[in-house]
């Protein structure tokens, strides 16, 4: 991502404190990363919250730890596709993603797992590069942006951030069957 947007392919420098500071990383919160990589930005998270990072793939899981134990810094780590995530429903306060859905292979169950992980009254937020966003909706087959918050979501937001380069798509997780009919936490 570094090397990406120090090219000239039309960006500034990710200003990644703008989309952090949506998540609430409040101690003993649960936060979960998907596609963590190699854990920058749970690294440019206070420490506190109880964190989490999935991925794909091994060799980035691995890269993660590293960074991770050099900081003294601590995540579960989880190698997983995020299409299929092994975690229990409603267990995190926040979940998660920076970048790349657009190359999943199913970019619409990736973010109805990331809406199934989330507590009732949870954050989900997916940041991507504008363009890549618009490819996204596209390639899901769904009408603009807002087609790929599930139905049961609540204030939805998507935002332009990071001087335009970036978008947010930022929403709550609905109270869910018999969970709807208990008052929130």
């Amino acid at each position: 991502v570094r090397v990406g947007w120090r090219l000239a392919l039309g960006g500034a420098p990710i200003e990644r404190d703008e989309y952090l500071a949506r998540i609430d990383a409040s101690p003993g919160n649960r936060i979960l990363e998907t596609a963590v990589g190699t854990g920058t930005n749970l690294l440019a998270l206070p420490p506190g919250p109880d964190t989490f990072g999935l991925d794909i793939s091994h060799a980035m899981l691995r890269r993660c730890r590293h960074r991770l134990n050099r900081d003294g810094r601590r995540a579960a780590l989880v190698l997983a596709d995020m299409a299929s995530a092994p975690f229990a429903d409603s267990v995190f306060d926040v979940v998660f993603h920076m970048g790349g859905l657009q190359f999943a292979s199913d970019p619409l169950r990736c973010i109805a797992e990331m809406h199934r992980m989330a507590r009732p009254g949870g954050q989900v937020l997916i940041v991507e590069e504008t363009a890549s966003a618009e490819v996204l909706a596209r390639r899901s087959g769904v009408a603009g942006l807002e087609g790929l918050v599930p139905e049961e979501s609540a204030d939805v937001r998507i935002d332009t951030i990071s001087g335009g380069e970036l978008v947010a798509i930022e929403f709550l997780v609905k109270f869910r069957g018999a969970e709807s009919r208990m008052p929130p936490p």
